[in-house]
């Protein structure tokens, strides 16, 4: 899986700027990781975490990634950023175990038919994880279905997973171009001085892996690949993270000053699910061992980020098996950390809202609301936990403060309807904060909010939950 990293990694400066040629330098000092590498740890460490490979289970850890990595490099594509942001709201009855009934309201992340190259870009760890070649396509599908549900969408993953599987269970190039050929129907047949003067970028999974694939079957060892990849153009990170996976299972080296290269890259949370992934799946049949992070030796700092995000101490234990202690559930701390982050934190929150619009995932930490109005891992860790903890969190120096400051920098916008500033579910979220802080503090700035945005309505399914 770190072949596709590497590619992924290589081709990010190329992206935008494509070259047509396989003399370049590999690495220079605006190359990184980008959406396409933090998507692929995300389906590695679900991949990792849940052996039944429920696709809700996937869709939460996608958004657990976003949250903790939310401005890689290249950002996340339009369509994407949209499911991440804008979920849609259900209501559901769950009956209580008084035989009572309760409305809960609950986001709900639905494909949207797409037919791009994010779904194979991100498969990588699928053709390391299983004995057969049917399982692999199999969970190749769930993976990119969550999002991706086109048939070209669903094809792409595919037909990557399972030319990485062939390549790391010893299958000749022949036998993996006449498959992919043969069960996907992708057109293998041009060679890459035949495809590259007349390629151009192209985001489409038809568009992109046949092309990937091609540079694997002509190359001579990992690096030849990659050079390939970048230099027949075209979207250059997501072609050579597909290719770079392929040419990593079938090469099973790549050399040591390129792997030394990228770990200057990663942060820690990524080089340890490569561990993980090196002890827990046939990715341990690799002819190099991932390296023990500086962080075990006491420096907890990375080269991309300069120290753990504030967010990441929820997600470092969740998702990453972080055993650094963190802030209970009931313990105001969590907020002070998660607000304190630099990418997602309360002064991007402040930012977007003066600003009038919401580019960030903040909304749990900054606008909380009470605990039980949604199931997601974010929604219950930050969720408030009743009127004491709401009262707690408002007479608290620093967090009672920023909630009234970011409530009038909303109100600067009260010309505006509340979803021409943020998207109909973060406005629920909103309304169901000014509720509660209402509701603990009469006649604030919270009733301002309600009355200009929501008409003076308050959440009724959040007056429900304390009793009113």
């Amino acid at each position: 899986m770190l072949g596709a990293i590497i590619g992924d990694t290589v081709g990010s400066v190329y992206e935008f700027n494509n070259i047509k040629t396989t003399e370049f330098p590999l690495f220079d000092s605006e190359s990184n990781f980008t959406d396409d590498s933090v998507m692929t740890f995300a389906v590695a460490d679900w991949l990792m975490r849940d052996n039944n490979h429920n696709p809700q289970k996937l869709i939460d850890t996608f958004v657990w990634f976003a949250n903790k990595f939310p401005c890689p490099m290249g950002g996340y594509g339009g369509s994407f950023h949209n499911w991440l942001i804008n979920p849609k709201t259900v209501y559901e009855d769950v009956m209580m175990e008084d035989g009572s009934t309760k409305t809960f309201m609950r986001d709900v992340r639905e494909p949207y038919n797409s037919w791009g190259n994010g779904s194979a870009m991100r498969t990588s760890a699928v053709g390391w994880m299983f004995d057969t070649l049917e399982e692999t396509e199999r969970v190749a599908e769930i993976q990119a279905s969550v999002t991706h549900n086109h048939p070209e969408g669903i094809k792409g993953a595919q037909a990557t997973s399972a030319a990485i599987f062939m390549a790391r269970t010893g299958k000749s190039k022949d036998e993996i171009k006449r498959y992919i050929e043969t069960r996907f129907g992708y057109d293998l047949s041009r060679t890459c001085d035949e495809i590259r003067p007349g390629y151009s970028f192209d985001v489409s999974c038809q568009g992109t892996v046949p092309q990937a694939i091609t540079a694997f079957l002509e190359s001579t060892d990992f690096e030849s690949c990659i050079r390939l990849g970048v230099s027949l153009g075209g979207d250059s990170d997501t072609l050579c993270c597909i290719a770079g996976g392929i040419a990593e299972a079938y090469y099973k080296d790549i050399h040591k000053c390129i792997v030394d290269e990228v770990w200057k890259r990663l942060p820690y949370e990524f080089e340890s699910i490569v561990a993980q992934l090196n002890r827990e799946s046939y990715y341990r049949e690799i002819g190099y061992i991932p390296k023990v992070s500086e962080r075990e030796t006491g420096d907890t700092r990375n080269a991309r980020t300069g120290k753990p995000t504030a967010i990441g101490s929820f997600i470092d234990k969740v998702l990453c098996g972080n055993k650094k202690p963190m802030p209970s559930s009931d313990d105001l701390e969590r907020f002070i950390q998660a607000q304190s982050d630099k990418h997602s934190g309360y002064k991007v929150a402040l930012s977007d809202i003066t600003e009038g619009h919401m580019e960030s995932l903040w909304i749990w930490y900054v606008f909380p609301q009470l605990r039980g109005l949604g199931h997601s891992a974010f929604s219950d860790y930050y969720g408030i936990n009743g009127r004491k903890e709401a009262e707690e969190y408002l007479s608290h120096k620093v967090l009672g403060g920023r909630l009234r400051e970011i409530t009038g920098a909303l109100l600067l916008h009260r010309n505006k309807t509340i979803t021409a500033i943020v998207s109909p579910d973060v406005a629920r979220k909103i309304r169901s904060c000014m509720t509660l802080f209402d509701v603990v503090c009469p006649n604030d700035v919270f009733k301002e909010a309600l009355d200009i945005f929501f008409g003076g309505e308050r959440d009724g399914f959040t007056l429900m939950m304390l009793g009113l």
